[in-house]
């Protein structure tokens, strides 16, 4: 490829010469014959029925997930003790924002770009993300030992070099991922999850009846973390990646992935900022406490998260590329089966997260119930938006994606300020949960300029969560303990 981009998945609006066609009636001449079989109106509604399976076995797969996930938390609680799940969110805090500062976009553009089929693409993609999988474990364990010292836990010294160790395995993940992306048939990667997250929790559990230590729940992690990373090469029968280095794919990847790279940076601030700023609040005890309110509120909205990954981005993609008189009408079926799906779950743990705490765990995580309650206000704004934004990358256009994710992160770092400023922890939680409802307002902008903002969907969202939550906090106050 030369300097000038061939695919909206390359450039930005101000990448493209004087006089150039929008990228999005671009798109339709430069996406591959397979996107435009499925994007012609006549194969709208089999390619939407693909979705929707695929959406199925993502979230299906996902959900027995949780639920083994779940379990696991149910037996590890009371065989390990509240600080080991504290200090595991402080590791997987400090692994998940190196992860995202180093994103290089890699699984966009093989999604969505025209020479995503091609094996140079690809295993130059791959090449790239080998290298980036050695540079994640070296910054890791490079922090080890600062970290250590500045959260006064000394474990990470020694945990943070070993996860970051598995990372390099992370990174040898085939792009056969990607391509089944791209190809919206997310289901052998989606049991391959299953099957990987079922072994580690088997490992972990057996482990913790005989060894009372937080190196059980890092090893749950390594083990994933490797089973991940060699698995995935055996998805596609006779897909094999390789070491390639296309300087044409080279520079389109990195094109992409630079606005990627930003969004990702404020999306670390978002998604993991919150848990550093607690992480520090908090004695050891009490970081256990909220990392198991945490897990119980993100539940859904990491389900949505692995869904608009692995399904909404290559459908929205493909939506683009076909009838834009259509792309409101098609997005309003998806975005709303899916809401209507995931938001009822919050709903409940925002409403009875306390009952739910108290049922499933110990009197040592009583407080918990409390946090699960507020952490579920702020999922409702986290899922909404996590329906919609993944259009922006699945169109090409990164740069609005970076500029959604910079407001929403301006409004959520001034969210936790005011709230800390008002009270501390309590008024972090809050802070937390009104900044990431607040990140949909940017999001709206950005949507209504490319004709894809479905305001009446929203709006009864967000009204429909407004007025269950309202009653059910008036009918059942919400208790500090």
């Amino acid at each position: 490829m030369g300097d000038e981009p061939t695919n909206p998945s390359d450039a930005s609006s101000d990448d493209l010469p004087e006089h150039a066609e929008p990228a999005e009636d671009r798109a339709a001449s430069d996406a591959p014959s397979a996107a435009e079989d499925t994007a012609d109106p006549g194969g709208g509604s089999r390619l939407q029925r693909a979705a929707a399976k695929g959406a199925l076995w993502v979230f299906g797969a996902f959900a027995l997930g949780q639920v083994v996930r779940l379990g696991s938390s149910l037996v590890l609680s009371r065989l390990l003790f509240p600080e080991a799940f504290g200090i595991m969110r402080v590791l997987m805090v400090v692994v998940g924002i190196v992860g995202m500062l180093s994103d290089a976009g890699l699984r966009g553009s093989i999604i969505a770009h025209k020479r995503g089929n091609e094996p140079d693409f690809y295993n130059t993609a791959w090449t790239l993300q080998c290298l980036r999988g050695v540079a994640v474990a070296a910054v890791v364990s490079a922090l080890a030992a600062p970290l250590a010292s500045y959260y006064a836990l000394p474990e990470l010294s020694f945990l943070l070099p070993a996860v970051g160790l598995s990372l390099v395995f992370r990174g040898l993940q085939s792009t056969a991922v990607f391509t089944l992306s791209r190809q919206v048939n997310p289901k052998p990667g989606a049991l391959l999850d299953l099957a990987v997250r079922v072994s580690s929790v088997a490992i972990m559990v057996g482990l913790a009846f005989v060894w009372k230590s937080v190196w059980v729940l890092a090893l749950g992690m390594i083990l994933s973390n490797m089973g991940s990373g060699l698995a995935t090469h055996f998805l596609i029968k006779g897909y094999r990646n390789r070491w390639r280095w296309d300087k044409e794919a080279v520079r389109a990847q990195l094109r992409f992935g630079k606005w990627v790279f930003l969004s990702s940076a404020l999306a670390a601030l978002l998604g993991q900022g919150g848990s550093a700023v607690v992480a520090k609040l908090l004695t050891d005890n009490m970081l256990g406490v909220y990392s198991i309110a945490l897990l119980l509120s993100e539940a859904v909205t990491q389900a949505m998260q692995t869904v608009a990954t692995k399904v909404l981005q290559p459908l929205y993609a493909k939506f683009v590329l076909g009838n834009r008189k259509r792309l409101r009408g098609r997005m309003f079926k998806v975005r709303g089966a899916l809401l209507a799906l995931a938001l009822p779950p919050l709903w409940v743990l925002g409403i009875f997260g306390q009952e739910i705490v108290d049922l499933l765990f110990d009197e040592r995580y009583v407080q918990a119930g409390w946090m699960l309650r507020i952490l579920a206000a702020g999922s409702i704004g986290t899922l909404i938006i996590g329906t919609a934004e993944m259009l922006f990358v699945a169109s090409g256009d990164s740069r609005s994606h970076l500029i959604h994710k910079a407001t929403g992160a301006t409004f959520f770092v001034l969210c936790m300020a005011v709230g800390y400023s008002l009270g501390e922890f309590q008024g972090v939680l809050i802070g937390m949960s009104v900044g990431r409802i607040l990140g949909y307002l940017p999001m709206a902008f950005l949507l209504r300029r490319r004709g894809a903002w479905l305001p009446k969907l929203d709006a009864l969202a967000f009204a429909a969560s407004g007025g269950v939550l309202a009653l059910g906090y008036w009918l059942h106050p919400l208790e500090i303990l």
